[in-house]
């Protein structure tokens, strides 16, 4: 995988590239997943399907934080989906 600009809010600030690359190495810890394709928009991080449907299951404020997505998102799409995240737990 290349190397990519890592979203500086991003959590927890692994080494290397897991959990920043869409396609990649899971964001979660202990997980050693390929092909994240969930984007976490509280932890900035690309999730393995199964950890971003057991984060999904316990929504933030209503909101479910991870979303499927389709390529690797810049920080600006990054931010404008945390935004819209944020918003929409505010309602």
């Amino acid at each position: 995988m290349a190397t990519t600009e890592r979203h500086p809010n991003r959590y927890p600030k692994h080494e290397g590239d897991k959990g920043q690359v869409f396609g990649g190495e899971c964001n979660r810890t202990r997980c050693t997943e390929h092909g994240a394709t969930w984007f976490n928009n509280g932890t900035r991080g690309y999730e393995c399907e199964q950890h971003a449907r057991g984060a999904n299951a316990m929504p933030m404020g209503g909101v479910a934080p991870c979303v499927e997505v389709d390529h690797q998102l810049t920080l600006e799409e990054m931010e404008v989906m945390a935004a819209d995240v944020r918003k929409a737990m505010r309602v």
